[in-house]
């Protein structure tokens, strides 16, 4: 209980008092220029992203950034962009923002090097012409699971947009520019200077300015990137901006019109259209308390997924199989650390039973032998395996040995994520948004508050 209470303060505290001066700080010695220069080294608004190699090894982006002087009003902005990237990083969804640096006198931000650019690029520019449906219900997979990620901390990323997502060389799709992100519980960004956003804006802000945007705006925010990316192009990109407005606000919308020699009727194609209609029309509901939620919404990408996307290419929300999952090799060694030639066992005698390894606990929950199953990811887990916590946080989670207990599934998933587990850090977004968390969460806060 200890362990949940502390993160969601953690969390808050990241969000609202987290200081500039509190980013870590990286030595531009440990940045360096790539010994193989590439035409796209250089992005952005006049060449402000650089690519550098980090530590010798790391690709990365290194963004000019300006940091206001502490008695400027812009100071308390930019305090609070930095720590929701600090946050934010932990999602496999979400560009990872390293810290700061000072390249030739300028500050830098330095963020992970996404080898594609941005999903507009790839479509406005032809780098993948054509972006086959299957790679664009993974990238729109991706995309949920980074805004899934933020709402489970109460933030909201306020731009949701083809452009403000990157695809690294693997195509994975990554949510980044968190420049006008807020908590839940703070004052929206003013859109002065935003007209262009209308395009992607729900109805009731776009009506009023002074709208709180709320996770209805952010749904509906992410129809329209959804649009965006399956037709290849931005919103009303024939309109004017003013009619923009007048035409959503009157509950008008983009048209939904797919080419016929795309897909057959029956095809994997033609179910993925019809799949992405579905949510595009539920995600841009006028009442925007007949939205589709962001739980629902994940859930359908995630089902559409399944049916129609070849394991490995995109990671599910169920347990998959172990080759499948993204962890250093050795967390699957059964055999440990090698022992010395010069040990002597003559003289010990020892009665154990041997841990049963992952991979067949992992075959009898596949065969539904849940006490073969439960015995070994229990075992593994108290033996600190990050895959048994993984696995151990699944049962408790569904009850599928012993009775549920989802305080101790979230504080495992947790841990597993924290290891490096990618389904264990979706699981761990994912659990934070049950009803059930978030009223056992409110009640240790108000005990601990007294």
């Amino acid at each position: 209980m200890s362990l949940i209470y502390e993160e969601v303060q953690n969390i808050k505290s990241m969000i609202s008092k987290s200081e500039i001066n509190e980013t870590k700080r990286i030595d531009s010695n440990k940045l360096t220029e790539p010994v193989v220069g590439r035409q796209s080294d250089t992005r952005g608004f006049r060449g402000r992203t650089k690519r550098r190699i980090y530590m010798n090894a790391i690709e990365v982006a290194c963004r000019a950034i300006n940091i206001p002087e502490e008695d400027s009003p812009d100071y308390k902005i930019t305090q609070r962009f930095l720590a929701i990237c600090i946050k934010a990083t932990q999602s496999p969804n979400i560009i990872q923002f390293y810290g700061l640096s000072i390249i030739d006198g300028a500050t830098v931000m330095v963020l992970e090097w996404a080898e594609l650019g941005s999903l507009r690029e790839l479509y406005k520019e032809n780098k993948i012409p054509l972006i086959p449906l299957k790679l664009k219900l993974s990238y729109a997979l991706d995309i949920c699971r980074g805004v899934a990620y933020l709402n489970a901390l109460n933030i909201y990323h306020h731009d949701l947009k083809c452009s403000n997502v990157m695809v690294t060389e693997r195509n994975v799709a990554k949510l980044t520019n968190f420049y006008f992100s807020r908590g839940k519980d703070h004052t929206s960004t003013s859109m002065a200077g935003r007209i262009e956003d209308g395009r992607w804006l729900a109805p009731e802000k776009l009506i009023d300015p002074k709208y709180r945007y709320d996770h209805k705006c952010e749904i509906f925010s992410f129809g329209m990137l959804l649009w965006e990316l399956t037709f290849e192009r931005k919103p009303y990109e024939d309109m004017e901006l003013e009619d923009i407005l007048d035409h959503v606000i009157s509950g008008e919308r983009e048209k939904i019109q797919f080419e016929n020699s795309l897909a057959l009727p029956d095809s994997s194609d033609a179910k993925i259209q019809k799949g992405f209609e579905e949510i595009i029309k539920e995600a841009w509901n006028q009442d925007p308390n007949i939205r589709i939620s962001i739980t629902k919404l994940l859930i359908q990408l995630d089902d559409l997924s399944k049916k129609y996307v070849k394991p490995g290419c995109s990671p599910g929300l169920e347990p998959q199989e172990i080759a499948n999952f993204d962890i250093p090799s050795n967390s699957l060694n059964d055999k440990g650390d090698e022992i010395p030639d010069d040990v002597d066992f003559s003289n010990i005698d020892v009665d154990f039973e041997p841990l049963i390894p992952i991979s067949e606990g992992v075959k009898a929950y596949k065969e539904k032998n849940h006490e073969k199953a439960w015995k070994c990811f229990n075992e593994q887990a108290e033996n600190q395996n990050s895959l048994g916590k993984y696995w151990k946080a699944f049962y408790l989670w569904g009850g599928l040995f012993n009775q549920k207990d989802k305080l101790a599934a979230l504080a495992l998933y947790k841990e597993a994520a924290d290891d490096g587990i990618t389904d264990a850090q979706y699981r761990y977004a994912f659990a934070l948004l049950d009803k059930d968390i978030k009223s056992k969460i409110q009640t240790t806060e108000a005990h601990n508050f007294k």
